[in-house]
This record gives C-alpha cells, structure tokens and sequence, in this order.
C-alpha cells in the first residue's frame, strides 16, 4: 500500500520510458472480444518476448456486495489448489510444467489470477485459470485451509499501523457498504463463512459478465481468441456485474480518533473522501496526492523529513478504486525517540505538523512547477508499476474490467499531463475541508 521512493528512480523511469516506447513500437494495440456470454477478452501482440502473461480478473474484492465481511477475500483464497478439483500439489505440478508461475491477489473491487508462461503453455494455462473461476470446490476441507490463512492475514493486519489507521478512517468517510469493514474480515466473521455461503458468493459473482481476460505476448490474438470461446464455453452462469456502489461523504466537522496495535512506531494519518477513477475529477485528485507526499520533491519529504527530521516513512496514498475512493496522508515515526533539543518526540505535536503540511496545499496553493513534476511522478510510477510482462496483461485486464477501456492507464497519463495548477487548487479547497484525523500508537 504504502512506497517507497529511491536516489536512482528518475534514471528507471528514463530507461523505462525507453523501453516501452520499444515495446509499443514492437507490439499491436489491444483486441477486445465479446463473446455472447458476456465474458470478454483482450490480446495483444508483442514481438520483442517469448513468453506470454495471462491474466483473469473477476468483479468480485473485498469489498464487493457480501453478507459477511472477508467473505471475498477467503474465496479467492481458494481458487488456486484448495477449491479447484486439482490438489495444490497438482496445481503446482501444472504449473511448474507451463513453466511459469501462477498467483492470486483480491483487491476491493477485483479479484486477479496471474499466470506467466510461454506459447506452447497458453492453452493449458487458460484451462487452468478456467477451472478456477468455473469449477471451485468450496468444501469444508477447502473453506477451513483458506480460513486459516485468511485468520492469519486478519491478525497480521490488526497489528500494523497503517492497516489499523486505514480501516479506522474508512468506517468513518465511507456511508455504508463493505469499504467500512476489515477487507480480511475478523476472526468472528470468518468462523461465520459456511461452505454454503462461500460457494453462494461464488456462484453469483464469478459470472462471465463480471470477467475479463488478458492475454498478453508472444501470441496469435486470432488463435486465442478463437481457443477461449471453445474452451470457455461451459462458462456461462447469468448476473452479475453493475455495484460500484459504495459513495464516500466527508464529514460535517473534523474526526480524531486514537488507535493503538503491538508495534514499536507510531502513525499520523490524515484521510479524506477522494474522486475514484470513474471521475472527471481523478487525475487532478492524483496530481495533488503527488504534490503532498509523492516522492523527494513532495511537500511532506521536504518539509518533515528535511525540515523537521521526522518520519521513518511518509507519503500520501490514493486508492485506485472506479467508485468513490479515499486520500490517506501519513507519517511513521519513533515516538521514543528523542530530538536534538533533548525531548522526546510528541506525537500529537507531529500530528499537528502533518495537518500544517496538508493544509498548506490550499493556504498555499501547487505552483504550476510542483503540478509539472507531480505528472511526471505519477506516470514514472505507472512506468515502474507495468515493467514486467505479467503487470501488463494485469493492467489490461484491470482497465477493461473496472473503466470498460483496456488503454485506460495510458490515456490516464496524459490526462495528467493536462491537469493545471488551478484545477488542483480548486480540489484541494474542496477535498481538504474535513475529514479523519488518526493516531496510531504502541500499546
């Protein structure tokens, strides 16, 4: 969730430039089919690779529509060897014989299978993929293993500051939906989940209408497409499709809540309801996340770490969600350490400091020189975030899904690139009204 930002990331993102202007000259544009199931595709074509990334995403997070928080979370655990009528050795084994790899991750709004392989492994690896979202067997056998993690993955979070903080801030700007709740659920809610409720879940969002998938490489666009309508065919339960529905509100007055988890180090966040990517207002929203804590020339690095000398970690983080989404802007520090003046840090003091730099953004306003530099950060991120094979096929999956448009982060840059100093100012006066003020501190 959180990133970091090193001395050589300007030279990436130079060599990165260069190297997907390669892989741009080097590829064809995306191809989309429909097939009449409501199931789409996209393929493309890149010559310069001898290997192919796949990926399949599926409308259906964490904080998709369930009727017990983590439900969605612990069903896409299951999708790779504990639900399939593989065994995960099995699966493994086929894996291993695509000679790729293969892995699942469950965001709020999606849920991702990734598997890299090469031409000759791209048939059995749809298949693959096919028997996950098509097949699952979610057992007693299956649901237990992939509680057990999902329990892990729970308490894990409850001892983080920015999780906590996180979810904290979340149950307060969200006004209803799953986005209020743990997106791993809590031990109560997962003892909850039933084999019947899971496979429930399952049936009603893994549809075709709700999936998109990417194949991406050294590839016929025509051969697969024409491979995924035979072979996906059995595919074809109805519904699906449509929430997004979750909507953020800022709140009337300014909230201050204090946490605390079993850690050394201690967290100040600001959070505020943002613009998701299905609005207009989004990459001005992106550009001033970037201008407050994106990077070494960001006004939080310069002004805490540089000026004040506080924060193991600082940043600003906007959510890459379609519906309404959320700003968190953070600072992590020792609140044991003591300070050259021979005091120990105070974090309601650090707090107040934070709120100062957040706030300045509107007392004083980006100049068109932080906006000029805040584009370019963000499209070095996405740069970085889509150097590898598999995070391409990924990204394309992601924007036909969420933004019905497979080219959505690339024409996302250069609607950055567009985004003024005003229109910042603008957002910031709005956005940055009220919102939550939290504190995360050691037990």
């Amino acid at each position: 969730m959180r990133s970091t930002f090193g001395t050589s990331f300007i030279l990436k993102a130079v060599l990165l430039l260069a190297v997907q202007r390669t892989a741009v000259a080097a590829s064809d544009g995306p191809k989309v089919t429909t097939f009449p199931t409501g199931l789409r595709l996209v393929t493309i074509k890149e010559r310069e690779t001898r290997q192919v990334g796949i990926a399949c995403v599926v409308r259906a997070g964490t904080a998709t529509p369930q009727p017990i928080a983590g439900l969605g979370s612990l069903v896409s655990k299951c999708l790779l060897g504990a639900g399939t009528n593989l065994s995960a050795h099995a699966v493994a084994l086929e894996i291993g014989n695509l000679g790729g790899s293969a892995s699942v991750t469950c965001e709020a709004e999606y849920t991702t299978i990734r598997v890299m392989t090469n031409r000759a492994g791209a048939r059995d690896a749809l298949y693959l993929i096919l028997q996950a979202v098509s097949n699952a067997t979610l057992d007693d056998e299956a649901i237990s293993r992939a509680r057990a993690i999902a329990l892990k993955d729970a308490q894990n979070e409850a001892q983080l500051p920015y999780p906590v903080a996180d979810v904290a801030i979340r149950s307060a700007i969200y006004t209803d939906g799953p986005h209020r709740e743990s997106r791993f659920g809590s031990e109560e809610s997962l003892r909850r989940i039933t084999p019947r409720i899971a496979s429930d879940f399952y049936a009603s969002q893994y549809t075709p209408r709700n999936t998109v998938i990417s194949v991406v490489g050294d590839i016929d666009p025509a051969e697969i497409s024409g491979l995924v309508e035979v072979q996906w065919a059995q595919y074809n339960r109805l519904g699906a499709a449509e929430p997004f529905a979750s909507k953020t509100a800022a709140p009337p007055e300014w909230i201050r809540t204090v946490r605390r988890c079993a850690t050394k180090t201690a967290l100040a966040v600001e959070g505020f309801a943002a613009p998701g990517r299905g609005d207009e207002d989004n990459p001005a929203a992106s550009v001033l996340a970037t201008v407050i804590g994106g990077g070494k020339g960001s006004r939080l690095f310069r002004k805490l770490r540089d000026e004040h000398g506080l924060g193991y970690s600082v940043g600003a983080d906007l959510a890459p969600l379609h519906g309404d989404s959320n700003l968190l802007v953070y600072v992590e520090f020792d609140p044991a350490r003591v300070g050259s003046d021979g005091l120990q840090v105070d974090p309601k003091r650090v707090q107040q400091i934070l709120a100062s730099i957040v706030q300045s953004v509107v007392t004083e306003p980006p100049t068109d020189a932080e906006v000029k530099r805040a584009a370019k950060f963000i499209s070095g991120q996405l740069l970085v975030g889509q150097m590898r094979l598999s995070a391409r096929a990924a990204a394309a999956a992601v924007d036909l899904a969420l933004e019905g448009d497979p080219e959505w982060s690339r024409k996302f840059v250069e609607r950055v690139r567009s985004v003024t100093a005003d229109q910042v100012r603008s957002l910031a006066a709005r956005m940055l009204k009220s919102g939550v003020r939290c504190l995360v501190l050691p037990k």
